[in-house]
């Protein structure tokens, strides 16, 4: 054995840093990390082992150290010599990857076995809100009376855009042919929506994609969610920014949402889950 895989849980209640010095101290002298990543299901670490290395003794050491840091049941590992992951605070026999009869993280629903981070959409705008418009009703948005080729700066006072930016706070509902949309208001930042979670994302500020994606779970504990609205939403909605009509998202970037039909609660928080990440968490619950 060469290498240990260690995959996390997206809600960490420590610092990934942390768990990095912590493996690094456990295994002086027979193995180091020596690679990190995050994404929208979270967290990775690859350790490099001395293959000379005991190699019950490096597995029982780290999964020792990730039930010690409290991470039993958010976090799995991989020997290199392995095929099958064994989840930090399993039963597992030397030699063996678990215990017999014990659980297998590949088995459970939120580890399914082999499962590879998806890429994560984000989208921005020009300086405006964001908009989320029901698929069905999308043609009625028009955006900014002075879209054109040409123009420098949008009306915030002019159009649909106008009624965009006329809404306070993280997020509000406006008309838009008839249907309810959902404006992303407050400051403009990349916005990101991750289903699993039915959570939309604004980075407001990060060092990158992965810190942030990283900190959605430490966020989402220690939100305290603002006055919710409500928002009927009749099938799919597209985000986009709300500066451009419907015919213009050719020259700006959207996503497809696949929202299911029905009444959804929407709750907002800021939120800084560290000194490096300040991140705006928009919540849809289904009333």
């Amino acid at each position: 054995m060469d290498f240990i895989e260690i995959r996390f849980d997206l809600g960490l209640p420590v610092d990934r840093d942390d768990v990095e010095d912590e493996l690094n101290e456990a295994l002086a002298g027979v193995g180091e990390v020596s690679g990190a990543g995050s994404g929208a299901f979270g967290a990775h670490l690859d350790v490099d082992i001395d293959p000379g290395a005991p190699r019950d003794e490096v597995v029982d050491r780290v999964l020792s150290l990730l039930s010690r840091l409290g991470l039993a049941g958010l976090a799995r590992i991989r020997p290199g010599d392995g095929t099958e992951w064994v989840e930090a605070g399993a039963a597992w026999n030397s030699g063996n990857e678990r215990a017999p009869g014990a659980s297998s993280a590949a088995a459970s629903p939120r580890f399914p076995h082999g499962r590879e981070m998806r890429t994560v959409e984000w989208i921005d705008s020009g300086g405006g809100p964001l908009i989320a418009v029901p698929e069905s009703v999308l043609g009625a948005w028009k955006g900014a009376d002075n879209v054109d080729e040409e123009a420098d700066e949008f009306d915030e006072e002019a159009g649909d855009y106008g009624r965009a930016c006329a809404v306070d706070g993280y997020a509000g509902v406006i008309d838009v042919g008839g249907t309810a949309a959902l404006v992303l208001g407050d400051a403009p930042a990349p916005t990101a929506f991750l289903p699993e979670h039915s959570l939309f994302v604004r980075r407001v500020a990060a060092d990158s994609e992965e810190p942030a994606l990283a900190a959605v779970g430490q966020g989402l504990e220690v939100a305290e969610w603002e006055e919710p609205t409500d928002w009927e939403v009749p099938g799919p909605v597209v985000l986009f920014d709300s500066a451009y009509s419907a015919e213009d998202l050719d020259r700006t970037g959207s996503l497809r949402i696949d929202l299911a039909p029905g009444r959804y609660r929407v709750e907002s928080a800021y939120v800084e889950p560290d000194d490096d990440t300040w991140l705006v968490l928009i919540r849809l619950t289904v009333r």
